[in-house]
């Protein structure tokens, strides 16, 4: 065991990763005085989420998308349910990355999802998302991006364009990734450490 532990810390293992994929994120965050419509009174709101993403490479063109988003949101549904509630949206990803020259590439991925208390799970719980991609990559550091989301929620159908850019900065601190109006994140690095902004509608 202690040759094991030595070898481990002592030699270098040959490790193959991407860059630029987030494997797993970790959030929180707190809405401390949401309005309730046609009242005065108001909810904080609590609201945790984890996201998994897990790539598979199947050749140099394409990448199978895998993964889960998990969120669960504290809150009063109601000022007359004078209760807190917490609700809770589990996500499935599977999707197809695809390159097809060196500058044009996709990305389609399925979004199967369940919003629920969990107490009590219909078919009203379900619901099924598509995001679908184009993206241009004009240079090394910037690539244009443009799409469609759309998903059933209970209200209805929802569908919404997206546009958006990835951009690294020469020398890799500054970067920014972001698909409008639904997901931007800002990052700059000092050294090892990194500080930055993430907003998700």
């Amino acid at each position: 065991m202690k040759q094991f532990i030595f070898y481990l810390l002592f030699f270098p293992l040959p490790l193959l990763a991407q860059e630029y994929v987030d494997i797993l994120k970790i959030g929180y965050s707190n809405t401390s005085e949401a309005k309730f419509k046609d009242t005065n009174q108001s909810t904080s709101i609590n609201t945790y989420n984890a996201v998994v993403t897990i790539p598979v490479e199947l050749n140099s063109k394409h990448a199978l998308l895998t993964g889960i988003d998990l969120s669960s949101q504290n809150l009063w549904l109601s000022p007359e349910y004078n209760q807190s509630t917490t609700l809770y949206n589990t996500l499935l990803k599977v999707g197809l990355a695809t390159t097809y020259t060196e500058k044009w590439s996709s990305t389609f991925v399925l979004l199967p999802k369940m919003a629920s208390d969990y107490k009590t799970i219909s078919g009203a719980d379900f619901n099924f998302g598509v995001y679908a991609i184009a993206k241009l990559k004009k240079s090394e550091y910037f690539k244009f991006r443009f799409g469609l989301y759309a998903s059933t929620e209970f209200f209805g159908i929802f569908t919404t364009p997206i546009i958006g850019a990835y951009y690294l900065s020469p020398n890799k601190r500054f970067e920014m990734d972001a698909s409008l109006p639904i997901t931007a994140n800002l990052n700059y690095k000092f050294g090892k450490a990194a500080v930055g902004i993430d907003y998700f509608a």
